[in-house]
């Protein structure tokens, strides 16, 4: 399970047989774009990085727990807040 942020691109759904498969096609944000502003007990997002271009564009749906809302801060250029609410700052060792 890896955490990862994401922009979503299309859906597909594809019917093999009797089985529906729900297919969601992505650009992903690197990894360092994502860090955790301790004040705010947010995440910051850096939208100045080039998408990550190494991993797997497409993702089964159902292999997604969590969805999340990116929201530009129009205080700060290039970065955005993600809006999750299941997001804890608790589980991140040594912040607290």
């Amino acid at each position: 399970m890896s955490e990862r942020y994401a922009e979503l691109e299309d859906i597909y759904v594809l019917l093999i047989e009797d089985k529906e498969f729900i297919l969601l096609k992505a650009r992903f944000f690197q990894d360092q774009a994502a860090s955790v502003d301790i004040a705010t007990q947010t995440v910051r997002l850096r939208l100045d990085l080039a998408f990550d271009t190494t991993t797997e564009d497409i993702v089964q749906a159902k292999d997604i727990t969590n969805q999340v809302v990116v929201v530009p801060l129009p205080y700060e250029q290039d970065r955005a807040l993600i809006l999750d609410r299941y997001f804890d700052t608790l589980l991140i060792p040594g912040d607290v």
